[in-house]
């Protein structure tokens, strides 16, 4: 029984502490947690929508807030003091009526998720001397239009601005090199990008979904593009690669269907597996020197892509590379490729002549199906099989091979005409 009545008292006590400290100004409705360092906000329970942080509890500094100290509740403003030192993940995560928050000097981290789902924010103060903010941390912030990071800021976290459907414009200071993964994505209203500093990486879906992006700037010290980069950009009208990119990932155009022309480096080996598919108004992409590696369906549906140049140095052409390009109109090859995929020019309604390479035994299955438009064709006497699929469709070409040749009994035996060459 004794030890009841203590523990009541102990527990009454706690309580009066707070009610007194909840009374005392700026902390009014905040619960803390005081350590050897300073107090830390724990914990908003509040009625106020306005809130202004005081820089002392009980007489220590208030250093800190807590991972979720206000999240979910309906706060309209947020005041944080100089003292303040640290901000916890998704401290203000999910509210959803915050419409400004104003924090002070002292804070030199944003933490993931730290203003996650605030779909009212529309101003946020950035300390001096910030360094770092944490993925997420303003993701779905819908109402947010403009964005100028401090001078101070060098890292910068995935998915930090994904969602920010309002946002119009951003600027990343010189001491960020890398825009992460998912970074501006879905950022729907986004026009205008400014990099200062020597950006090397933009990582994975950085800018996809960035419908209203009509013109950017690959800086000249960008090193890589990482997937689907650019993917669904449907007012981005040109693009430059810069020197020194080898490698353009899967996907890193896909479906930006204002794209007339994309520049391509010297320095580029690998054009990965859909990077320019769906970009239906691309009419120029002239394939560099030293390229040595093209994935399937790279070229799929540019409808309006006109002519095709292989470089020597690519000797295998995947399946689907060039399926539906209905506009193109010349395709050179040459002697040194060994591979054609299946379906690899299916669709090419506006394709007049072609030569198969001397190298390729087969001409595999619905490689020319629906090029409508073919008037010749060239099959040397190395091509010992011809799916019926192969050139599906076609109808009024010429076969143009050596005497003798198994393309010329497969041309006669169709009823095609046939021209012998040397």
């Amino acid at each position: 029984m004794k030890l009841k009545k203590t523990i009541l008292l102990i527990i009454a006590a706690t309580l009066l502490v707070f009610v007194l400290s909840s009374c005392d100004g700026g902390t009014f409705g905040l619960r803390f947690e005081v350590t050897d360092a300073g107090a830390i906000v724990t914990e908003y329970v509040g009625d106020a929508l306005e809130v202004e942080i005081a820089d002392e509890y009980d007489g220590v500094p208030v250093i800190g807030i807590k991972a979720q100290a206000f999240r979910d509740e309906a706060v309209t403003k947020v005041v944080v003091p100089d003292t303040v030192t640290s901000i916890g993940a998704a401290a203000f995560m999910d509210c959803k009526a915050l419409t400004e928050v104003v924090i002070g000097s002292g804070v030199t981290e944003f933490g993931d998720g730290i203003f996650y789902g605030c779909e009212a924010l529309t101003t946020v103060n950035f300390p001096e001397k910030l360094e770092s903010i944490g993925k997420g941390a303003f993701r779905n912030c819908v109402s947010l239009t403009s964005i100028v990071f401090p001078d101070s800021l060098t890292s910068i976290r995935e998915n930090s601005l994904y969602g920010c459907t309002g946002l119009t414009s951003v600027t990343l200071p010189a001491g960020v090199t890398e825009i992460p993964a998912s970074y501006f994505r879905d950022c729907e209203s986004l026009t205008t990008v400014t990099l200062k500093g020597d950006v090397t990486t933009i990582s994975d879906y950085a800018f996809a979904g960035c419908v209203k992006l009509t013109d950017f700037s690959i800086p000249s010290t960008v090193e890589t593009l990482g997937d689907s980069a650019f993917m669904n950009c449907e007012s981005l009208t040109s693009i430059t690669i810069p020197e020194g990119v080898k490698k353009i990932s899967r996907q890193a155009f896909y479906q930006c269907t204002a794209l007339t022309s994309c520049t391509l480096p010297s320095s580029l080996k690998i054009i990965a597996e859909e990077a320019f598919a769906h970009c239906k108004a691309m009419e120029v992409c002239d394939l560099p020197d030293g390229l040595t590696t093209l994935d399937e369906a790279v070229f799929n549906n540019c409808e309006s892509l006109k002519a095709v140049v292989i470089p020597e140095s690519l000797t295998s052409i995947p399946k689907t590379a060039f399926l539906d390009c209905e506009s193109l109109e010349s395709l050179t090859l040459h002697d040194k490729i060994d591979h054609i995929g299946i379906n690899a020019f299916t669709n090419c309604e506006s394709l007049k002549a072609v030569e198969i390479p001397v190298l390729i035994t087969e001409i595999p299955i619905g490689c020319f199906a629906g090029c409508v438009g073919l008037t010749s064709v060239t099959i040397h006497d190395t091509v010992t099989k011809i799916p019926d699929t192969a050139f599906s469709g076609c109808k009024g070409f010429v076969v143009k091979t050596e005497a003798g040749s198994f393309a010329e009994s497969w041309a006669r035996e169709l009823g095609k005409s046939v021209e012998t060459i040397k």
